[in-house]
Parts: structure tokens; sequence; C-alpha cells
């Protein structure tokens, strides 16, 4: 079952555990800066470690939800287009969980103003897009390659329109701490 089995549940009950050390740890940062009279540490350790275990346990549930019925039609082999197109589709929904993952992470980042966590959603979405370009477009089929390549071309341009509209506030927004 999708989301509500052991793995997910174990995994979240740790998520949010490393969720609340980064709270606990950003709200009480000046005190822990002076008992330790180190570099104040605990707060990106924590927040980054929840974050790559979410988008981990996300990307395992996506995977796994594809798995169980790509299998079930293998074992019967009747239907190995239907097969290849739920890998096709595995595959494009692990590419979309990572874009809409990070693209969620600049959302909060931008709300936040955080800006070391804008900075890991700009490097976060590159994976999505690096991994379109290597893996995707040999292993998807056709349809799905052009679905794909028109959702991140019109991301693209998107981003290319809203850069040249907003430039200045866009550098201001990057160079910002």
């Amino acid at each position: 079952r999708p989301i509500l089995n052991e793995r997910f549940l174990s995994y979240l009950a740790g998520i949010t555990g490393l969720y609340v050390i980064a709270l606990l740890a950003r709200q009480n940062r000046e005190i822990l800066l002076m008992r330790e009279q180190m570099v104040w540490c605990v707060y990106p350790v924590a927040l980054a470690s929840a974050s790559l275990l979410s988008l981990l346990i996300l990307s395992l549930e996506v995977w796994s939800a594809f798995d169980s019925r790509i299998l079930s039609l293998e074992a019967v082999e009747l239907y190995g287009s239907t097969a290849d197109a739920l890998r096709n589709a595995q595959n494009l929904s692990i590419t979309a969980l990572w874009a809409l993952y990070s693209v969620t992470m600049l959302v909060v980042g931008i709300a936040r103003r955080l800006y070391r966590v804008r900075l890991a959603a700009l490097a976060l979405l590159a994976l999505p897009v690096c991994k379109l370009f290597v893996f995707d477009i040999f292993a998807l089929d056709l349809a799905y390659r052009v679905v794909a390549f028109i959702g991140l071309g019109a991301l693209l341009v998107a981003s290319g329109y809203i850069y040249q509209r907003y430039s200045a506030a866009i550098r201001e927004f990057l160079l910002e701490k």
C-alpha cells in the first residue's frame, strides 16, 4: 500500500524528528552558540537530512507503487506494452516528483527568506533536468519523451520570461542573505 505502510511511517517518524530538531535548534541558536562556543551547525544538518530523507521516501513510494503493478503484469506476460507504459510512467513520475519537490523547496525558501534553502532548491532543480537529458531521453517511449520535453520547455520559457521581466529583483533575491 502506498503511503500508509510500515516503511513510510517509520521514515515519517524519523523525518519528523529531524524537523523538530531543526526547529528547536533554530529557535535556541543563541543558547547553543553560547554553550558550544563553536560553529553552529545543528540546524542546517538536521534540515538538510530531513529534506533528503523526505525526497528519498517519496521517491521510494512512487517507485514501489508502480513496481507492484509492473511485476504483476510481467507475470502474466500478455501485456508487455502495458508494463512498458507503466515503466515509462514510473520514470516520468520520479522526474516530476523531484521537480515538484524542488519547486516546493524554492517557494518555502522564498516565503521564509531562507537563503540556503533557495540555493539548495535551485541545485535540486538541476537534478530532474539532468535526469531528463541523460536517462529519460533514452528510457522513455516517444509519447512520454514529448510530454517530458514539452513540460521542460514550458518551464524554461516561463523562467526566461520571469527572469527578463524581474531580472533586478531576481538578482537581489539570489544574492540576498
